[in-house]
């Protein structure tokens, strides 16, 4: 079985976790939690039940994680147009 974000480096996870602490968004910061989460080698549903938000979510964090990086985990809808 393939893992679902690829295995990080000790120093990389230790920056989400720094990432994780600075941030003031609960978006961003749930999101940071679904990563800190997967990669550890929490499955997804564990992490799902445990975050309290749908396994998609987790999956499709996953997949911006893996093809985009960290930027992948930023908000995307500041550009959505004028309120």
């Amino acid at each position: 079985m393939t893992a679902i974000v690829p295995p990080l480096r000790y120093s990389a996870k230790q920056h989400l976790l720094q990432q994780l602490r600075r941030c003031h968004s609960a978006g961003l910061k749930t999101r940071y939690l679904i990563i800190v989460n997967l990669a550890h080698g929490r499955p997804a549903a564990a992490t799902a039940e445990v975050l309290r938000v749908g396994r998609s979510t987790v999956y499709a964090v996953a997949q911006r994680f893996r093809t985009a990086g960290e930027a992948g985990l930023v908000d995307r809808r500041e550009e959505n147009g004028p309120r």
